[in-house]
């Protein structure tokens, strides 16, 4: 279970009063509370760290904050001494007032009541709006009379004009009678019951008192109305627990009978006591304390699971599949960066005890990402295995969380962005630490009802809100350490790159709570230097000489052990070991790296070309080396030997004519192309669907070009005799990704010396040459005979259009990027809209066609194009529709990603097997289809269907990397539905213990119960399940909640 126990979060305050103990002399152990007789106005009493509802006692008529509440034999005062333990989440407040029978019903004229609610209001108003860790519900408990002041201040609160006053109206969630009249439907027993109260307090029902009371009664009976208008339009939103005495007081009777202590309509309970006992217990196993503290328990659990539900919703709208691209692809380095924790400028910016920033610098390809991604990995490693946050055991201990961005401009758009690293770095730090969503909870509400977001304009996140809630860090009341880390920063777009760096300044400058620890790497840009020349400042290459030779040595004594190895083989006579003779070369190449980690690998490399030839020599390998180019780009450096290797290999090669050459020339020429102007990492598959679509086709011939035909096999390893080392295919998420093999290598290619001749590139050529192929691309695709097929109703032949999307690996990059390119194309793009126009002018031509059907809603937002046509909307909807829920119940995943985004199909169509296409998809295990699902906003709590929803679906199949992917996308886990209940249930059911597991350690509840009053415990107790049945057990008894948990049939 002790992976179930991480979940629960060490509290939101770093301060927290003492539960006092139980005492003999209760005198002596409240006045720890009050001390000073301190019994008025709002007064906190018991502050937890994680609180998420205050919960405010008030008293009764000739009652104090300090003995209504206390059970004097035991010195219990329940409040605190008990409450705190069933209720932890819990600020427990009192609130005391002049309760003598004259200041509570007031002289003839006056209302002692309402200036009692008015001061209520006004004391809880002006805390929370003060205490930025104000916990964000309201709960009432109050005794007798205490009852009507809490009324009162309610309807004082929604009547007032101030927001500040009017927001505890709206923040209440619920109240507690104990004891309290309400007036009903008559007067007569209300005012009997406050007469009553008179009594039981010693009062004497004098004629004065009488007179008073009178001419009162109809004010109270005024409160009385008011209440319970009120509460009749706030009763989806509100709680009420009436609780009624049992037994009666001497010469008094029972004080407020049960018809006039309770509400119709709301729960109801008796507590075997008297009127002034019924509010004091001695110990937790009293009956009247379990009955009120039950209560209570479970409306602070429903606030918990809403702010839990919000906080997931919240984190979704910030969760984009690529925060973390970029990192993901830099190679893992357990060596090397030593050096920097004895750094004086490294030392002196982490050990500081204020926020701070740190720059380092370093040339192109002198490993700054490399450094940073293995910076960040330690950090991880001494806060937590995982990366998340880990919290010391002392109170005055920091909190860390570490995040990272690494900027790229080899992975496009989204990794050039500043707006999507802002968003990323919030991304990670509020998924770490759940007692920070108080700081962003407003901004989140807000947006989520702003024009923009509902008429779906732009992002729901936008640059200035997202440096808003990053700057409320600062706002936080207890100790935190935020390591900030922004690599690659001369690799960002330069439009937003000075106000995000100022940002970043001001961030690490600020002296609060939150201590953030800011590192920026990058080249030496004049902007960046010009900003962060004050930082803390560290130049790469001027210390990591001993990196490069630990690398170098290490390549080395490779090569030595491999030629040890070659000896064993010989006969004694024969044996030849020479210890350090590669000394000079290794010398030479650490000397003139100049820090620069790219060039020695690219030396490193070239010299294995040399070894796998054999017979090599110590001397050959120095007079290698010696040769190589000393820099990476210029007409000297290594690149241009690159492309001078690749003609020569062309001209040397005797099968080829001059045509072939030209061919080969311009495959490599467009695969440098797309490598370099994609607006996106593109797939090495993808890269196959350039290479297969024809640059130039003519409208008519469409129908009959046969893709696959053309398309090249062994791609990956073809592009080193295409490209040299100039390219490189790496693994992200299970695809394998085409990348320039540094920054430096695009800046060689467009350098305007021509220096890559005759690869060089420029960026019209690169968008001229992308967009005809986008068109292409997508012409081949809609021109095929199946597509131009007219349609029924029932759309019966959409499976033959989803197969012909799943083919072309292409077309969901054209559909997506066709726009853009041609936008940057400028003046040159009429040409390729000239053929792309006359192609849909045809195809629109038949209006019922799949084509037609398919591509209107993109066409609409293409908005380049002049064509008229026919096509209802509501029809192309359908057909996308039905092509998606096609597509998703036959698994074809490139299909799923082209109908949703570029073409708009609604992920939240019902339909397909199970009811719903995320519940397919999980029941499937099928991963791709569903990250692309839920990243076009697929509703990942949607209910209905077979299994009630998609978490529930993977539970019940087993399926652990499902349920974890539903999990970081904060699912709600303990929602209601479907055959089983809950995804925990149908977990249980079928036996899954790892599910179980994960599903507890994500705050599944074990004690919930479906319409039958099965659990999960009795649904894995029924079954034979005796592994989970104990681990839920044991999870019941820590969180001690078992209720019904072990319903059996």
């Amino acid at each position: 279970m002790e992976s179930v126990k991480k979940r629960l979060k060490k509290p939101f305050r770093h301060t927290t009063r003492e539960v006092l103990p139980r005492g003999r002399n209760p005198a002596r152990s409240v006045s720890r509370l009050f001390p000073e007789g301190k019994i008025y106005g709002l007064r906190e009493v018991h502050v937890p760290e994680d609180a998420t509802v205050d919960i405010v006692f008030l008293h009764g008529l000739n009652g104090r904050a300090d003995t209504t509440f206390l059970h004097e034999s035991s010195g219990t005062y329940w409040p605190v001494d008990l409450l705190p333990k069933d209720v932890p989440n819990a600020r427990v407040s009192t609130f005391g007032y002049d309760a003598q029978v004259t200041a509570f019903v007031g002289p003839v004229g006056q209302n002692g009541l309402q200036d009692h609610a008015s001061n209520l209001v006004n004391d809880l108003a002006n805390k929370r709006s003060v205490d930025s860790s104000a916990p964000p519900k309201i709960v009432f408990v109050a005794h007798s009379l205490g009852g009507l002041v809490v009324k009162s201040a309610l309807t004082f609160s929604q009547a007032s004009a101030e927001d500040h006053l009017r927001q505890i109206e709206k923040d209440t969630l619920g109240v507690v009678f104990l004891g309290t009249p309400h007036r009903g439907s008559d007067l007569a027993p209300f005012t009997k019951a406050v007469a009553n109260i008179l009594k039981s307090i010693g009062k004497r029902t004098n004629t004065d008192i009488l007179e008073v009371l009178r001419r009162n009664s109809q004010l109270l009976a005024l409160v009385e109305d008011n209440f319970a208008n009120w509460l009749r339009k706030s009763a989806d939103r509100f709680r009420v627990a009436c609780f009624f005495e049992e037994l009666e007081l001497p010469a008094v009777g029972r004080v407020v009978e049960r018809e006039s202590a309770t509400i119709a309509g709301w729960p109801k309970h008796s507590i075997r006591a008297n009127h002034m006992d019924m509010v004091r217990f001695a110990a937790s196993d009293d009956d009247g304390y379990q009955q009120i503290s039950g209560e209570l328990k479970r409306w602070v659990q429903q606030v918990k699971d809403g702010l839990e539900n919000e906080r997931r919703d919240c984190l979704r709208t910030l969760y984009f599949e690529e925060w973390n691209a970029r990192e993901t692809r830099i190679d893992d380095v357990n060596q090397g960066g030593d050096w920097l924790s004895s750094h004086k400028e490294y030392q002196d910016w982490i050990e500081s005890p204020s926020s701070d920033l740190l720059w380092i610098e370093g040339k192109p390809g002198s490993g700054k990402s490399t450094l940073t991604k293995r910076i960040v990995q330690r950090w991880r490693d001494e806060h937590d295995a995982s990366g998340s946050t880990k919290t010391d055991d002392t109170d005055t201990a920091p909190t860390t969380i570490i995040s990272a961005f690494y900027y790229s401009f080899r992975g496009g758009l989204t990794e050039i962005s500043h707006e999507l690293m802002l968003r990323s770095i919030t991304y990670q730090i509020w998924q770490q630490d759940e007692r920070l969503f108080p700081l962003i909870v407003d901004s989140y509400r807000k947006l989520g009802t702003s024009d923009r977001v509902l008429q779906k304009s732009t992002l729901f996140w936008e640059y200035h809100d997202l440096k808003h809630v990053l700057q409320c860090l600062h706002q936080v009341d207890f100790p935190l350490r935020i390591f900030l880390v922004a690599d690659g920063m001369d690799e960002s777009d330069n439009a937003r790159r000075s106000d995000l760096l100022s940002f970043l300044e001001k961030l690490s400058a600020q002296t609060s709570n939150c201590v953030m620890k800011i590192l920026i790497a990058s080249r030496p840009e004049t902007d960046i230097n010009t900003r962060l020349r004050r930082s803390h400042h560290i130049i790469l290459q001027e210390e990591n000489m001993g990196d490069i030779r630990k690398v170098v040595a290490r390549y080395f004594k490779g090569l030595e052990n491999r030629n040890i190895q070659d000896n064993i083989t010989m006969a004694p006579w024969e044996e030849r070991i020479f210890p350090n003779e590669f000394r000079v070369t290794e010398d030479y190449i650490v000397r003139n790296s100049e820090g620069v980690f790219l060039w020695v690998a690219l030396v490193l490399r070239d010299l294995d070309k040399l070894i796998r030839k054999g017979a090599y020599t110590t001397a050959s390998l120095e007079k290698r080396v010696r040769k190589l180019p000393k820099e990476l780009g210029g007409p000297n450096g290594f690149y241009h030997a690159i492309i001078q290797s690749l003609i020569r290999q062309q001209e040397d090669d005797d099968s080829l004519d001059e045509n072939d050459k030209d061919d080969e020339q311009r495959r490599a020429r467009t695969i440098l192309t797309w490598a370099t102007f994609a607006r996106r990492s593109i797939s090495l598959i993808e890269l196959e669907g350039v290479l297969a679509t024809p640059l130039e086709i003519d409208n008519t011939s469409l129908a009959d070009y046969d893709l696959e035909q053309h398309r090249p096999r062994e791609l990956e390893r073809g592009l080193i005799s295409h490209c040299g080392g100039l390219v490189e295919v790496r693994h992200w998420r299970g695809a394998r990704v085409v990348q320039l093999a540094h920054q430096t290598v695009r800046e060689f290619l467009l350098d305007r010396n021509r220096l890559a001749k005759p690869y060089d590139l420029d960026e019209t050529g690169g968008d001229i040459l992308i967009a005809s192929m986008c068109s292409s691309a997508i012409r081949t695709v809609f021109g095929a005979a199946s597509m131009r097929m007219e349609s029924n109703h029932e759309f019966s032949q959409i499976d033959m259009t989803t197969t012909l999307l799943e083919g072309n690996s292409l077309l969901r990059y054209s559909l997506y990027y066709f726009k853009t390119h041609l936008v940057d194309i400028g003046d040159k793009a009429p040409d390729i809209l000239r053929v792309f126009d006359s192609f849909i002018r045809d195809v629109m031509s038949g209006p019922r066609s799949y084509a037609a059907l398919l591509l209107s809603r993109w066409i609409l937002d293409l908005q380049l194009l002049e064509t008229q046509f026919e096509v209802t909307l509501k029809d192309a909807q359908r057909c996308l529709d039905s092509a998606l829920v096609c597509a998703v119940d036959s698994r074809r995943a490139n299909a799923v990603l082209t109908l949703l985004v570029p073409l708009g199909a609604n992920a939240n169509t019902p339909g397909g097997r199970y009811g719903s296409l995320i519940q397919t998809a999980s029941y499937h295990n099928d991963e791709m289809i569903l990250s692309r699902l839920l990243a076009a906003h697929a509703d990942i709590n949607a209910q209905g269907g077979q299994f009630g929803n998609a978490l529930q679906a993977a539970s019940y199949r087993g399926h652990r990397n499902i349920v974890d992917m539903l999990l970081k996308c904060n699912v709600h886990v303990n929602d209601q539905c479907g055959p089983f209940g809950s995804a925990l249930q149908a977990a249980a059911h079928q036996g899954h213990q790892e599910i179980v597991e994960l599903l507890l350690d994500h705050g599944a509840k074990a004690y919930l119960s479906e319409a039958s009053g099965h659990t999960a415990l009795s649904r894995a107790v029924k079954n034979g399940h005796e592994g989970i049945a104990k681990l839920l057990r044991s999870e019941l008894n820590a969180t001690r909640e078992w209720r019904t948990s072990l319903m059996l049939p």
